[in-house]
């Protein structure tokens, strides 16, 4: 497998099992409460509670959020 074969298969098993819709809906949803902070610090204590949710290692929920802009 190449490089990049290797990346594009990385990618389609973020999309599968974190799929952007449900994704963007559960950040959406944890907007909403006052005590969480700053979404968009990538410190934040919501992304070890996505990853759990979602069954990834923080690092990856990381790259995932980054992917689709809601960290920048």
């Amino acid at each position: 497998m190449t490089d990049d074969e290797e990346a594009e298969a990385k990618l389609c098993a973020r999309c599968l099992l974190m799929p952007e819709k449900f994704l963007r809906a559960d950040v959406t949803r944890l907007a909403k409460r006052k005590d969480i902070g700053d979404l968009l610090d990538d410190k934040n204590p919501c992304i070890p509670k996505l990853a759990a949710r979602y069954g990834v290692s923080t690092v990856v929920m990381t790259m995932r959020l980054y992917e689709l802009g809601i960290l920048k």
